[in-house]
């Protein structure tokens, strides 16, 4: 086994590396639903704070993290501007673990600008995910009971429901479009306190979009290659370009 030869242009493919970081990555999304917001799907993106119990419940999920930062720590960004402008904020919240993380999309947490009064980005963000979770601070329970989704998307398969009650508990429920039944109608809604809320959602927010990724490749036949697979495929493409035989040809 040869040494890889030192030349721009083996550096250039080892940079690949760098994009698909050795564990598997996952994003959530998170909306504040306030009174007088039900199917009002603007406001509910525009909300830029939610209550104390809502701010608790963020707290639980994971760590508080400066987005720019997440390119120097090795942190996997879901798509958030990483960049001086902040077009996404400042922080957001993520968890991390060896093998695997993951990156919420905070609505809160994110801008509300005034040449997006539509809430374009933010939606871009909450809209691609297949899982978000849906704080119901609007005291009505009925829609949230049936609906998939408060934010219209063609990508999102299941929504976390989190009603709060008195005496700080919580009822937590998931709402999944019909063709997921066989995989998570044996998720009954569960009351949960609001110490342990967000560790609780957050691994369900996992499991469950670990159930949409094995869903689509099932069902609806999506090709689906997780960090560990790209990082496979990137080692063969070298293995074969710089062989020995590729090597003399070339040098």
């Amino acid at each position: 086994n040869s040494p890889l030869p030192v030349s721009e242009d083996t550096l250039e493919h080892l940079k690949d590396f760098d994009i698909y970081l050795p564990f598997s990555n996952y994003k959530v999304g998170i909306l504040y639903v306030d009174e007088n917001q039900v199917n009002d799907e603007i406001s509910i993106l525009r909300n830029e704070f939610g209550s104390e119990r809502y701010t608790e419940m963020l707290r639980g999920l994971g760590s508080l993290i400066s987005i720019a930062a997440c390119h120097m720590a090795k942190i996997y960004s879901a798509n958030l501007d990483t960049s001086a402008r902040e077009l996404d904020g400042k922080y957001t919240y993520c968890w991390i673990e060896d093998l695997f993380q993951v990156m919420f999309h905070v609505a809160t947490l994110m801008p509300t600008r005034e040449k997006d009064p539509l809430c374009t980005r933010k939606k871009g963000f909450v809209g691609n995910n297949y899982v978000n979770i849906i704080y119901n601070d609007s005291n009505v329970d009925k829609y949230f009971s049936e609906t998939c989704s408060i934010v219209k998307s063609d990508v999102t398969l299941a929504s976390i429901i989190i009603t709060p009650l008195n005496e700080s508990i919580n009822q937590v429920h998931v709402n999944y479009k019909g063709s997921l039944n066989q995989w998570l109608s044996h998720l009954s809604p569960k009351i949960i306190t609001d110490r342990n809320l967000g560790s609780y959602v957050r691994n369900v927010a996992l499991n469950v979009s670990a159930v949409c990724q094995a869903y689509l490749v099932d069902e609806r036949k999506v090709t689906h290659y997780n960090n560990w697979n790209k990082r496979l495929r990137l080692i063969k493409k070298l293995k074969m370009q710089y062989s020995p035989q590729v090597l003399i040809a070339k040098y």
